[in-house]
């Protein structure tokens, strides 16, 4: 009877170990967008803005919807989506370590070899929260210094002038987007069901038509 509550002991604190402990490796999903609705408050960004420059550089399906990924990366302009923080981590230490340090790191694609120095650490850089943070604060820094919200957002992309007219486009459309709601999840949801029942329905139509076809052939076989 004490082996048998011993083990319960054991096994009652492994499973709380792991709700409040998960692992390492399991599949984490940040919202980035709520957390940069946050950020656009707090530096009084205009509205779905900053969402907006977060879809466009960490923009990938996950989960069934179009959404800024928080474990992304861009490695000299490939882009690499992992399944959680720890897989980015080791990643990008095994990056710095073989002098690979022009990378674009997290929701918001914030560049290591240029912003790096400006966190803590990589655990703190690849934070969502303080990723979102840090960039909200260089736009409107941006903003401040050039008077525009367009310059701001072309030059938190780049200060090369053809880059920053590409950029700028890229993240005005996403933002047009963005302001019509086809970022919420719930909007994103919606059209998910749609297409799905749209699927359903497309493959019940066909399954009628093969039916249908089949009774034509009996027919023939019998007139036959």
């Amino acid at each position: 009877m004490r082996q048998y509550k011993n083990y319960l002991i054991f096994f009652r604190t492994l499973l709380t170990s792991f709700i409040l402990h998960p692992p390492l490796f399991a599949t984490e999903s940040i919202d980035c967008y709520k957390i940069a609705t946050k950020v656009e408050k707090q530096f009084n960004i205009p509205h779905k803005l900053l969402s907006s420059i977060s879809i466009t550089e960490a923009g990938t399906t996950k989960n069934g919807y179009y959404q800024a990924w928080p474990w992304s990366i861009n490695n000299n302009g490939k882009s690499i989506y992992f399944n959680n923080k720890g897989e980015m981590i080791n990643f990008i230490n095994n990056a710095i370590s073989s002098k690979q340090i022009n990378l674009d790191i997290g929701c918001m694609q914030i560049n290591y070899k240029y912003h790096g120095k400006k966190f803590k650490d990589i655990n703190s850089m690849t934070n969502p929260e303080e990723n979102i943070y840090y960039a909200g604060k260089f736009l409107k820094e941006l903003y401040t210094r050039y008077r525009s919200w367009n310059t701001a957002i072309s030059r938190y992309h780049s200060s090369d002038p053809k880059k920053m007219k590409v950029y700028l486009k890229k993240v005005t459309k996403n933002w047009e987007k963005n302001r019509e709601g086809m970022y919420e999840i719930k909007n994103s949801l919606k059209v998910i069901n749609s297409k799905k029942a749209e699927i359903r329905k497309k493959k019940n139509i066909n399954s009628k038509i093969i039916h249908f076809r089949k009774l034509l052939r009996q027919e023939k076989t019998l007139i036959m």
